[in-house]
């Protein structure tokens, strides 16, 4: 997506749980998908498997410890939730609500086997296989300290500097 910075690392999550775990993510395509996911996930739960989409929406919305609310709301957003990922959705922010809205919404009653997939092939970052696989020989190096005081690799270092 065009006019945004590329790589945010993205915490705690159903499969980014942990004492403590960060993923490194290539680009704003793979953040947008990943944010989808976070804010899925206070419905996700097996609690709700039977439940109809509408009430799942309905459940999703009231959620109250979430910042998806001002994801699709302008009216809710907080000032200290960065929403950039959502404005390359449309130039107009009341349409890019309603765009990312649909975008999620997609998603409640199916999972996004693509993301799952990726989320599984590696513990460090979340991108194509390229990415990925420079990402972990990256760090296969540092661990060996054959990369020590080289600095982070190109397709590291352009992606490191924004968290969500």
């Amino acid at each position: 997506m065009p006019g945004m910075d590329a790589d945010f690392i993205i915490s705690p999550g159903h499969r980014l749980e942990g004492r403590y775990k960060a993923k490194l993510v290539q680009n704003d395509e793979y953040l947008m998908t990943l944010t989808r996911y976070i804010h899925l996930n206070p419905v996700k739960i097996t609690a709700f498997h039977d439940l109809g989409k509408a009430e799942i929406r309905r459940r999703l919305n009231a959620y109250r410890w979430s910042s998806y609310g001002g994801y699709i709301y302008e009216r809710r957003r907080e000032e200290f939730v960065c929403y950039d990922v959502i404005n390359a959705l449309d130039k107009n922010p009341r349409r890019a609500c309603t765009r990312y809205r649909a975008y999620v919404q997609d998603c409640l009653v199916k999972d996004d086997d693509g993301l799952l997939k990726l989320l599984d092939r590696s513990g460090h970052g979340v991108g194509d296989e390229e990415y990925v696989e420079a990402l972990e020989q990256e760090l296969r190096e540092r661990k060996d300290g054959a990369a020590q005081d080289r600095g982070l690799s190109g397709a590291v270092r352009e992606n490191r500097n924004r968290v969500l």
